[in-house]
């Protein structure tokens, strides 16, 4: 038998155990701060995590382990890891089922990882929860950066409705009306992107662009005709030649879609210039330029008209290579080399100048002053073009891309995975082949004098 003084003490120390359980939780909630405070964001998130895991009802409890997984959350993304981010947020979902942030930062963290259709899903769920600008803005740019230019376009206006506005934001909504055919809005709101940022050349550049296409286009019908909508001039050379030119995009598309992969946008915009001289007046195009790929396909009148199929469709497919690349790997920019090459070997056809360029070239002494090394070869081949001899710039970048496929026939693609992954395209093509940019051309150029049948040097 328990004595009555027993009795009195068990029965003080059920009443007491609350508080000295309460008292503990405190001091645990200090100590989370305290590492906050200190900038110890991995100690506080974890220590806030095994905190609420002894005491998931305690609101300042679920309070402290949240606010240390977002900034532990913010400083992975900040520092490059966002695959460890992800996992933090997802464990922080279930500290406030109702609170925004965990979505909001694994949407972050997804996006930096190029994972569009995830980050897309956690920043619609995180905009469910909030109708902060932050989110929704950030929602609107992994919308664009998918090519979903119409469904980014009511997101960028909600966050001009609540008064945030920067010329980014402008930016992105002109391109976005660009994209989708409105140039009058595209200019509206590019316009006054360009008046908080009068130095900006890239929305001055832009401007530019819309404007001349738009002096020469105004007039034009457009037409949706399977996955493309065609622009073209009134009339009826036009009418008849937009026929031919559907037909044979449906055949060029099939094509390099059967060699790559599908595209994921829902309308190609194809524009028929009535002229070469049109095309380039539009487009501000060197004259060696047959068709172009800027985020439209443009054709000039000539290049669809005078050239019989077998030699249009070749066009074609290299610009929808283009597209494709573009389309996949939104926001990234690829080297000439490996985007040039890859859309000359998808034409299709034998480029006997080429070989027969490079064969004169590659054993000359001076040879050095004719052929460009690879970093040259990074930029566009339009301004590439501008300084040094375009032709040679074509020939490097198809034999280039040859060799790659000479020694496996994914190193192509798996350069452009790394690239869409953030490498530089020196670093994508160590981790795809071994091989630095000087080694890469010293076993270029021996494989080269063998297939050419020339003397190793």
């Amino acid at each position: 038998m328990y004595s009555r003084f027993h009795c009195i003490c068990l029965l003080s120390v059920l009443i007491f155990l609350p508080s000295i359980s309460f008292c503990s939780e405190e001091a645990t909630v200090r100590d989370v701060e305290k590492l906050l405070d200190e900038r110890k964001w991995q100690e506080a998130a974890e220590m806030g995590d095994e905190l609420f895991r002894h005491h998931p009802q305690g609101a300042g409890v679920k309070k402290i382990a949240l606010i240390a997984a977002m900034n532990y959350s913010r400083h992975l993304i900040q520092t490059k890891r966002s695959e460890e981010a992800i996992g933090i947020c997802e464990r922080a979902e279930d500290y406030d089922i109702d609170n925004y942030r965990p979505h909001f930062y694994k949407g972050k963290a997804l996006a930096r990882l190029k994972r569009f259709d995830e980050a897309r899903s956690a920043l619609e769920r995180a905009a469910e929860l909030s109708d902060k600008p932050v989110v929704t803005w950030s929602l609107a740019n992994v919308i664009y950066m998918q090519g979903d230019f119409q469904g980014a376009i009511p997101h960028y206006q909600q966050v001009l409705s609540q008064g945030k506005e920067n010329a980014r934001l402008l930016l992105n909504l002109g391109t976005s009306f660009w994209r989708i055919g409105d140039n009058a809005q595209a200019l509206q709101f590019l316009k006054q992107a360009l008046s908080k940022e009068p130095e900006n050349e890239v929305i001055r550049n832009k401007i530019q662009k819309i404007e001349r296409e738009e002096s020469v286009q105004g007039s034009y019908r457009t037409v949706e005709q399977g996955d493309f909508t065609i622009s073209f001039e009134r009339s009826e050379e036009q009418r008849e030649l937009k026929d031919k030119v559907s037909r044979c995009l449906k055949s060029a598309l099939a094509d390099v879609e059967r060699a790559l992969w599908r595209h994921e946008c829902d309308m190609i915009h194809v524009i028929i210039y009535p002229s070469g001289e049109a095309y380039k007046e539009a487009m501000d195009a060197p004259n060696w330029s047959a068709a172009c790929w800027d985020g439209k396909l443009r054709i000039p009148l000539e290049t669809a008209r005078d050239a019989d199929e077998d030699k249009f469709m070749p066009i074609l497919r290299h610009e929808l290579v283009h597209f494709l690349i573009r389309d996949k790997y939104k926001g990234r920019r690829f080297p000439g080399w490996l985007d040039e090459g890859l859309a000359q070997i998808n034409e299709g056809r034998d480029k006997h100048w080429a070989r027969n360029l490079l064969r004169k070239t590659i054993n000359r002494r001076d040879a050095a002053r004719f052929m460009y090394p690879l970093n040259h070869l990074e930029p566009s081949f339009g301004r590439v073009g501008r300084g040094g001899s375009v032709r040679m710039a074509y020939a490097q970048a198809l034999w280039i891309v040859k060799y790659l496929n000479s020694r496996r026939w994914s190193y192509a693609t798996d350069i452009l995975y790394y690239i869409g992954e953030g490498e530089t395209p020196e670093m994508a093509l160590y981790k795809a082949t071994g091989d630095d940019y000087a080694k890469f051309t010293k076993k270029w150029l021996v494989w080269m004098r063998t297939e050419f049948h020339l003397p190793q040097r």
